[in-house]
């Protein structure tokens, strides 16, 4: 390895170079233009909203090749959430990852998956009146709920340098890592996006209260990221209510970044259909957001929210 996660050194002579995409917009504007907006406001789901619609996704690929096979959907659902307010939204790539499809057999799909998730968010975007972000998201290797599954640091490292080496080439404007569950992965993906000077989010998941699912203590986890100076960090997956202590430790936290939380919509998974909302879920949503409207730079929604969730936010 050329890291250590304690003392947070990385020997960047031992990466690969690699000429970044023309359209990686810098951290500085990144930065800028989320600023400029009170909040900023990012997408909701993709799974559960194609679930909702009778399209299944099952793990482990999950929606991996979704835009793929059903490229309308997709598209479909970019605008709407671009329709409802969003100034981000986020390409289908949480589960195209070289890791996963190498490790299912679906490796040589890997870089159409991914141009063609760039595409259809570009087009949402083009199509529309407004102006915003695109982002490729990327998830833990393994399952973002299984901590104990996550591998070696060497098999992070080397997974995560070639997922951000494939999409530093593609036509997207930021990262967003999301729903980390382990300190250490964190860590290694906030290296190798300096070092390819790709702008990155960093959005952990916790246990319900201050820790990670891995056990680490939340504070603990933002203070060795945030000297690696990423443009935000953030929380996300966690009911709006469960969210709400991890929210606190954040939000108090005292580094010199961005944050934002965008939590579950109010309800609970369901195996036929996806995701099951309780009544007046959308109001729910709302008023528990708005108690957070002053802290946080960027709201949005993760499994169970729709475009009408994330458009209760702009009211």
């Amino acid at each position: 390895m050329n890291y250590n996660t304690t003392s947070g050194f990385l020997d960047n002579s031992k990466l690969p170079q690699l000429a970044l995409s023309l359209d990686m917009q810098s951290k500085e504007d990144i930065y800028k233009f989320i600023t400029k907006r009170n909040p900023c406001i990012l997408d909701g789901a993709i799974g559960t909203c194609l679930e909702q619609q009778g399209i299944k996704t099952e793990l482990p690929l999950w929606t991996a090749f979704a835009h793929m096979k059903h490229p309308q959907r997709i598209l479909d659902i970019h605008k709407a959430y671009i329709d409802a307010g969003a100034d981000i939204i986020s390409a289908n790539t949480w589960r195209a990852s070289y890791y996963l499809l190498e490790k299912t057999g679906h490796l040589d799909r890997l870089d159409r998956a991914i141009e063609e998730a760039a595409s259809l968010g570009r087009q949402a975007w083009t199509s529309s009146t407004r102006s915003g972000l695109l982002a490729a998201s990327i998830a833990p290797l393994e399952d973002c709920y299984q901590p104990s599954l996550a591998p070696s640091e060497e098999m992070m490292h080397k997974y995560h340098d070639k997922q951000l080496s494939l999409l530093a080439a593609h036509d997207f404007d930021l990262l967003m890592a999301e729903t980390i569950n382990t300190k250490r992965e964190a860590i290694i993906i906030a290296h190798l996006a300096n070092h390819y000077a790709i702008p990155v989010t960093i959005s952990f998941i916790t246990d319900g209260d201050e820790r990670l699912l891995s056990g680490e203590l939340l504070t603990h986890a933002i203070d060795a990221i945030a000297p690696l100076e990423p443009v935000a960090i953030l929380l996300n997956c966690r009911s709006v209510a469960g969210i709400a202590k991890g929210a606190s430790v954040l939000s108090n936290h005292k580094g010199n970044f961005l944050k934002g939380i965008y939590p579950n919509g109010p309800g609970k998974p369901d195996e036929h259909q996806g995701w099951i909302e309780i009544e007046d879920s959308v109001s729910v949503f709302r008023d528990y957001m708005f108690a957070w409207a002053g802290t946080f730079h960027l709201l949005g929604g993760c499994c169970g929210t729709t475009p009408a969730h994330i458009a209760s936010l702009k009211d």
